[in-house]
């Protein structure tokens, strides 16, 4: 997939995770008859991430390259309540009562929920999330031979 810039070298990342996503595939294929439903695999798994870390990076795309102006100066003041907020935490300090609620990070890659899911992403587990894959993948009824490869 390609990468949009202003996620660092995350595109690289998302290579390395690409092709440990489908080694794990490809080693769950019985025969080569398998390959097209292990291809299927490998796009059901990483497609969800990727448009995800894609949607990330345009938003620090807008994020960083905002002009001066009202949204600007809400986007400044965002961020400084979400660093204050982390570095009471980490300082083990209670947080003001008075800092303003914000919802994530406006910078995406530091943002306290999305920064986890981005750096702790294990691409060979996530070929299989047991008892999940219907939901998480969107696999039908038919898509047996997929199950099997995907130990569901």
């Amino acid at each position: 997939m390609a990468y949009i810039p202003l996620t660092s070298n995350q595109g690289a990342a998302q290579a390395i995770e690409d092709g440990a996503t489908l080694a794990e595939c490809v080693a769950r294929a019985r025969n080569t008859n398998d390959l097209p439903a292990v291809l299927k695999v490998f796009q059901i798994t990483r497609k969800p991430r990727c448009e995800k870390i894609q949607k990330g990076s345009m938003e620090n795309g807008d994020i960083w390259h905002m002009p001066d102006g009202p949204e600007q100066v809400a986007r400044d003041a965002d961020m400084k309540v979400t660093m204050e907020k982390l570095a009471a935490k980490e300082a083990g300090t209670p947080i003001p009562k008075e800092s303003k609620v914000v919802k994530s990070n406006p910078n995406r890659w530091s943002d306290e929920e999305f920064q986890p899911w981005l750096f702790g992403h294990d691409a060979i587990a996530h070929v299989c999330l047991p008892n999940e894959c219907e939901t998480s993948c969107g696999l039908m009824n038919g898509d047996r031979l997929i199950r099997n490869l995907m130990h569901c």
